[in-house]
């Protein structure tokens, strides 16, 4: 099976991937935007997971097909090679609508349990008929392993998700060809630098700073810190531009008053949102029996949207009071305390009630660290990236300017300049003291 794809060009599937792609619950993805809501941002970015999903596979072949990449002591046969194609081709069937905005940026819904979720969609295409239970449990081991050290291979997860790896590999180029219209950002001798090497016994992904004849290469350091930088770049210009994160607050908002004026179980919603699309769950909140709940989808739909009119940066609080903010402010164990804070800060701002919305992500989202391993010398073991001072340096800069990325944020549909102030200024007080 080949499809020609507007990022990768030409990319081809056997035919158990031509099988699974053709399965409804892969068909699915079609409907799940890969970015959310930062369409409203840029009007382009209507890729969806569907094509993410079929990139990731691709760049896990590429990964596959370089001849360095394995060291020569190591065996892997034809049949683990296709395991591992599809394993990234299947990475994100897991997927449903919004779902970062929804459990890991804002925590208003619980996260299901990642091995549960894969077993379900197997079951769906009714993958154990064809490849059988054992080669299930190493995908099981490949896509739902919470620590790949735990793992004999370690690589076989680094690989689909880790500081460097095929999904990054995917997103980085087709998240901003379809958002700021990049081009293809990364050059393609980054596969020469990402290799497997052995590291306390076992085989790791590694970034590899060496030639293929073993020798250092300056450009081999500028090329993956490159790709860190495009990581970073998508992040602060995309992922997190204030007016995507002004629809993503509309959304988490609906759901939050949908649970609290109906009673709904939020693992129960959950489950029932599972199979919608992008567009099925803002219908789904804007024809609900409560008026609250439709009010602020209907505004998603209409794109009518809050302004800014604070937001308080991690330089800008000590831990303590960041824990505060998040422990009030966002999941969905805390959904009185928030809606609590959001009426405080409206009563004594003498706005009106309902127009405050505070949106706050995870404290340790942003928090992106120089985890991976670092291969420059060929008589030694792969390093941690921080023994690396050349390497080190760059990248702990860029690790520094992730952390500063987090906001919490204080919308509100008063547009008027003095109740900004009043806001700014009360939301201060309240949230610092939380």
């Amino acid at each position: 099976m080949r499809i020609r794809d507007a990022v990768s060009g030409d990319i081809y599937f056997n035919d158990l991937e031509e099988y699974c792609i053709r399965h409804p619950s892969f068909q699915r993805l079609h409907s799940i935007k890969q970015l959310g809501n930062a369409f409203q941002v840029y009007p382009s970015a209507m890729h969806t997971r569907f094509e993410h999903s079929l990139g990731v596979s691709h760049q896990m072949k590429k990964l596959l097909q370089q001849p360095s990449f394995f060291p020569p002591e190591y065996s892997i046969d034809n049949h683990k090679k296709d395991l591992l194609g599809l394993a990234g081709l299947l990475h994100d069937i897991v997927h449903t609508p919004f779902k970062h905005t929804l459990d890991r940026d804002s925590g208003v819904l619980p996260e299901p349990e990642l091995k549960a979720e894969y077993n379900y969609r197997f079951e769906q295409i009714n993958l154990k008929n064809k490849i059988g239970e054992t080669d299930i449990n190493i995908l099981l081991d490949i896509l739902a392993t919470k620590d790949p050290f735990d793992l004999d291979e370690p690589y076989l997860h680094q690989m689909i998700e880790d500081t460097i790896s095929a999904d990054l590999l995917d997103y980085s180029r087709r998240d901003g060809y379809y958002s700021a219209g990049w081009g293809k950002q990364w050059d393609e001798r980054i596969y020469d630098h990402i290799a497997i090497s052995y590291y306390n016994g076992k085989p790791h992904l590694v970034a590899k700073l060496t030639d293929i004849k073993g020798r250092v290469t300056p450009s081999a350091i500028t090329e993956l810190v490159n790709l860190l930088q495009i990581r970073y770049t998508l992040n602060e210009r995309v992922y997190l531009y204030p007016t995507k994160i002004a629809a993503d607050s509309l959304l988490v908002k609906s759901i939050r008053s949908l649970i609290l004026n109906t009673g709904i179980n939020p693992t129960k919603l959950v489950k029932d949102i599972r199979e919608m699309s992008d567009e099925g769950i803002i219908n789904y909140l804007a024809t609900c029996d409560n008026d609250e709940t439709k009010l602020y989808a209907e505004h998603l739909k209409k794109r009518i949207l809050p302004g800014l009119a604070c937001a308080f940066k991690h330089n800008e609080l000590t831990l303590h009071e960041q824990a505060g903010i998040a422990s009030c402010c966002r999941g969905y164990e805390n959904l009185e305390k928030w809606k609590m804070s959001e009426a405080q800060i409206e009563k004594e701002a003498k706005v009106e009630p309902g127009s405050i919305i505070i949106y706050c992500h995870d404290i340790e989202m942003q928090k992106k660290e120089p985890d991976f391993l670092v291969y420059y010398d060929i008589s030694q073991e792969p390093q941690p990236v921080e023994n690396n001072q050349e390497m080190r340096d760059e990248i702990m800069a860029i690790g520094n300017k992730h952390k500063n990325l987090w906001r919490c944020y204080i919308f509100c549909y008063d547009r008027d300049p003095e109740a900004i102030k009043r806001i700014k200024n009360v939301s201060n007080r309240i949230l610092k003291n939380l």
